[in-house]
């Protein structure tokens, strides 16, 4: 029986870095990619055998083209699409570059993304960045017992449900 795949984006550092981890607990091959923080990447990748580094740029006009045409063909069980930029630049000096980059960051990867990953995708699981680092500050907040998203097990499950 084949392991589940996951593409999770930006797994270098923070909620990624986590996610990445989470599902390689629950039996995930994982693709992760980082633009930055290669040392990070690294280290990672050490510590999780079953994690695949991609090193892309989104913002590049191929650069989803570029990560999707080194994935394995086949199914892709989830998708993370973690990666995600909040300039704070006062808006009369926020220059066109940073708008293109946010938009293409923050919108045009994870739907383009999302969109290559649905045909292949059995249990359709996508998990988007921003839910994400939501429910991390929620559950700070309130100090919840449960200390991760529901991620699908292998067995196509939740994992809080196993519990």
């Amino acid at each position: 029986m084949r392991s589940p795949q996951a593409l999770v984006t930006v797994v270098s550092v923070g909620i990624g870095r986590a996610i990445a981890a989470r599902l390689a607990a629950e039996g995930y091959e994982i693709h992760g990619t980082y633009l930055g923080h290669e040392r990070e990447a690294n280290e990672l990748a050490a510590e999780l055998p079953t994690l695949a580094l991609h090193r892309v740029d989104l913002t590049a006009g191929d650069g989803v083209q570029r990560l999707l045409d080194q994935l394995p063909q086949g199914r892709l069980d989830a998708l993370v699409n973690n990666a995600g930029i909040a300039p704070e630049e006062p808006l009369d000096r926020f220059e066109p570059e940073i708008w293109q980059r946010t938009v293409a960051i923050n919108l045009m990867a994870p739907v383009a993304l999302t969109r290559a990953g649905l045909p292949a995708t059995s249990t359709q699981t996508a998990v988007h960045g921003h839910r994400c680092r939501t429910w991390a500050q929620r559950a700070t907040r309130r100090r919840a017992t449960r200390s991760s998203p529901t991620i699908p097990s292998p067995e196509g499950r939740p994992a809080a449900a196993r519990r």
